[in-house]
C-alpha cells in the first residue's frame, strides 16, 4: 500500500459550504492594515502577510484571510502563488477612509459587504433577514447544507458577528413611531371620575 493510500483525503467544502474565515469587523481591520502598507496600490501577498498582518507567508491563515477579504469585496487579487497580488477595492477604500463618525454611505457599503459572500446572501434571503434561533439555524446547516458540526458552529459565529456589525437584520430598520391616539372624551371622563 502506498503512502498516498494511507493518508486521509481532505475534502474541501462545497461552494454552498464556503464562508469567510473571519467576520466582517476583523476583515475591515485587516483591510485597514493593507491600506496602511500599500494605500490603493497593488501589493504582493507575501509583503502584505509579513508586513501588514505579521504572518509567515506560508501560514494557511494568509490564504484564508485573503479569501475572506475577497469574499466581502474589500480586495481584488491577481496572479497566483508567488506572483499573487492584492489591492483594495473602491468600496474597501471608502469604508476605511471615511472620516465621519456617522456616515450613512459607509454604513450602506458595510451592509453591502456583509451580504457579498454568496452564502450570506442566500441565508439572508431564505430567512428574510432574520435567521431563526441558533439551534434551528444549526439544524438547517447540518441537515440541508451538509455542514460538519464544527463548521456550522464557526459559520453561525461568523455570520452573527458580521450581521450584527453591519446592522443587517430586521432590528436595524428604524421603526416609525406610532401616532399617539388621543383618548376620546368618554375615556377621559372615566379616568377623571375616580
Amino acid at each position: 500500500m502506498s503512502t498516498t493510500d494511507t493518508k486521509k483525503t481532505r475534502k474541501s467544502p462545497s461552494g454552498s459550504q464556503r464562508f469567510p474565515y473571519i467576520p466582517l469587523p476583523k476583515a475591515i481591520e485587516r483591510a485597514k492594515e493593507v491600506y496602511k502598507l500599500a494605500a490603493t496600490h497593488e501589493m504582493p501577498v507575501k509583503a502584505v502577510a509579513e508586513n501588514a498582518w505579521h504572518y509567515s507567508e506560508k501560514s494557511s491563515v494568509v490564504g484564508l484571510t485573503v479569501a475572506a477579504l475577497k469574499a466581502f469585496g474589500l480586495i481584488d487579487d491577481s496572479g497566483s502563488n508567488e506572483t499573487r497580488k492584492v489591492k483594495l477595492t473602491d468600496s474597501g477604500v471608502k469604508i476605511i477612509v471615511d472620516p465621519r463618525e456617522i456616515s450613512p454611505e459607509r454604513d450602506e457599503l458595510i451592509r453591502q459587504a456583509a451580504l457579498t459572500p454568496a452564502i450570506h446572501q442566500e441565508i439572508y434571503e431564505q430567512y428574510n433577514g432574520l435567521p431563526p434561533s441558533d439551534e434551528a439555524f444549526k439544524a438547517y446547516l447540518l441537515l440541508d447544507r451538509g455542514f460538519k458540526p464544527e463548521a456550522a458552529d464557526n459559520f453561525i459565529r461568523e455570520f452573527s458577528a458580521t450581521m450584527d456589525f453591519a446592522k443587517v437584520s430586521g432590528s436595524y430598520k428604524i421603526q416609525e413611531p406610532e401616532t399617539p391616539q388621543v383618548p376620546n372624551e368618554d375615556i377621559l371622563r372615566q379616568a377623571t371620575a375616580v
